[in-house]
């Protein structure tokens, strides 16, 4: 796959994110930004627009126990999507990235901050409702998946994936049609942030984990200088084709210490991120969670280590935009503590 993976042609305008800029725009903490090229235009700049990233926020979402309410969950979603789409009609929002004809994978995140079950059924069923068979929706992480809205819930999949030639679950490069990329939010203590370009990580063979030191795993090998190179799953041309909506639940967000949770760094922040940019929505939770850690300390308090896979993900794999002043953030809902 290595050989693939060579850079796109870069511009020779200066519209490029420098260190400094990134570190004062997004405040994401020393040392993010690298000495990488000027960065190759987004299909979104070539059309002179803004990358959108929506952000629903409902402060009862969660109970006291961390316990979500459905009804609020899917007004939620609903609002987010008619904001991304600009249709008055939820169903004619999803519409957008779903039909009827469709086998739709939602890559889901079961590792220690599993995305939200209620989050999940909420989604399962506004595919229903474009007119997706239940059992054309098949909800997975790593090798495991289930299917409809039994799916959402990940002590129900059990049915056991299948991995192409580059180690990659089939579900997302042969299976489905289209992907939804469903992650949480984290500060992570390997790669900086682990948001929706992580996500994919849970579609490798377990024996390209890095923790395996397998010598025959070498498609990936993804830890290595803070997990810099982290968008090449992304880049995956299966995913990339059917991946074009990132729904990120941030209603219990982690700021420190990830993926380990330590209660002290989870926050109710109530909110939902919706985006087709990866990179755009992961940049902006990152502002978040940053300015989430200086009001803990009181101070300035990097994020560590830095994140360099998102300036690369732009810059390497034009997968998105990490520049903060090409992003509309479109802020709905609870406002207090929004922290962007």
């Amino acid at each position: 796959m290595n050989e693939h993976m060579a850079e796109t042609g870069h511009s020779q305008g200066h519209d490029g994110l420098t260190r400094r800029d990134f570190i004062r725009n997004a405040a994401v903490g020393a040392g993010v930004g690298l000495a990488v090229g000027q960065r190759t235009a987004s299909a979104q700049e070539a059309a002179g627009s803004k990358a959108k990233v929506v952000l629903v926020r409902d402060e009862k979402v969660l109970d006291e126990k961390h316990r979500a309410d459905p009804e609020r969950v899917e007004a939620m979603l609903a609002q987010a999507m008619q904001a991304l789409t600009g249709e008055a009609d939820v169903t004619s929002a999803w519409g957008h990235f779903v039909k009827p004809t469709d086998i739709v994978g939602v890559k889901a995140n079961v590792m220690i901050t599993p995305t939200n079950p209620e989050l999940l059924r909420a989604m399962v069923r506004a595919v229903l409702r474009v007119g997706v068979p239940e059992e054309n929706i098949y909800t997975w992480d790593r090798a495991q998946y289930g299917v409809g809205l039994e799916g959402a819930d990940a002590a129900k999949r059990t049915k056991i994936a299948s991995f192409d030639s580059r180690r990659y679950c089939k579900l997302a490069t042969e299976t489905c049609t289209v992907l939804l990329n469903v992650p949480g939010t984290k500060v992570h203590r390997v790669s900086g942030v682990g948001i929706a370009v992580k996500n994919w990580v849970g579609g490798m063979h377990p024996r390209e984990l890095p923790i395996t030191g397998d010598p025959e795993a070498v498609f990936y090998d993804l830890h290595r200088d803070s997990c810099a190179d982290l968008a090449k799953l992304a880049w995956i041309p299966e995913i990339r084709k059917k991946c074009t909506l990132n729904i990120v639940e941030a209603f219990r967000p982690l700021f420190h210490g990830g993926p380990q949770v330590d209660p002290r760094y989870a926050w109710h922040y109530n909110g939902l991120f919706v985006s087709t940019d990866p990179v755009a929505v992961d940049i902006v939770i990152a502002k978040m969670l940053q300015a989430k850690r200086d009001e803990y300390r009181g101070e300035h308090w990097p994020i560590e280590p830095p994140i360099k896979h998102l300036m690369i993900a732009d810059t390497k794999y034009n997968l998105g935009t990490s520049d903060l002043s090409k992003i509309e953030v479109v802020k709905l809902g609870h406002q207090e503590g929004v922290l962007l």
